[in-house]
């Protein structure tokens, strides 16, 4: 496993999509707007210039795909992990069969 880029280490909006799904993994319960605020925390020193909004979109698409694959549960407002692990290259997977998706 590739180490974790934080704050000037990120460059690229592939870094944040592994910042966020590491962040989720390491994760017991939490709410997405906690999963938000720590991501841009963890942002803080970069020269990536991303809004709260964006980050937000990306958050939401990769808690969409992690229900969708069983890694985290939603009740109450409270997402929990599973025993299942979730990657990036699971990630960009998921991605590539939806776009071939007819």
């Amino acid at each position: 496993m590739a180490k974790l880029k934080i704050g000037a280490d990120i460059k690229n909006y592939g870094d944040v999509r592994n910042l966020i799904i590491e962040l989720i993994n390491h994760s017991n319960e939490f709410e997405q707007d906690f999963i938000i605020k720590l991501t841009s925390n963890y942002l803080k020193g970069s020269e990536l210039k991303i809004s709260k909004k964006e980050i937000y979109l990306i958050v939401d698409e990769i808690l969409d795909l992690m229900q969708r694959k069983n890694v985290i549960v939603f009740n109450n407002g409270i997402y929990s992990t599973t025993s299942i692990s979730y990657t990036l290259k699971d990630y960009y997977n998921q991605k590539l069969e939806n776009s071939l998706v007819l």
